[in-house]
């Protein structure tokens, strides 16, 4: 049984590879696949999400002094996280709604 089935293209020359040669080949170009086709993190998304989390915090009422290390924490947290850039990019869409209806309610209460 096999999970997947692929071939290789060479030349009429070699008809044939030993096991090693394909598995080398494969592996080659499997590292070579582009990181963002991968699912992986690319750094802006780290720092729009870091970014998102600071706005978040600000309007939530974190103290300015803890405020400081935001940034710095929000890109450790998604790089140790294993998150996608799909997967950041959603809880970054996540954080500025609820930025945003924070601001909003803030607004109303200050009206009244």
């Amino acid at each position: 049984m096999c999970d997947v089935l692929t071939t290789i293209e060479s030349s009429p020359r070699y008809r044939a590879l030993n096991i090693a040669n394909a598995a080398a080949i494969i592996l080659y170009l499997a590292s070579r696949v582009d990181t963002a086709s991968r699912g992986e993190q690319t750094r802006l998304a780290r720092e729009i999400f870091a970014k998102s989390l600071s706005e978040l915090g600000e309007v939530s009422g974190v103290p300015q002094h803890r405020l400081k290390s935001f940034p710095m924490v929000g890109k450790r947290l998604a790089t140790s996280s294993g998150l996608t850039d799909v997967q950041l990019n959603f809880l970054t869409g996540v954080f500025r709604k609820a930025t945003e209806r924070i601001q909003k309610l803030q607004e109303r209460d200050s009206n009244t």
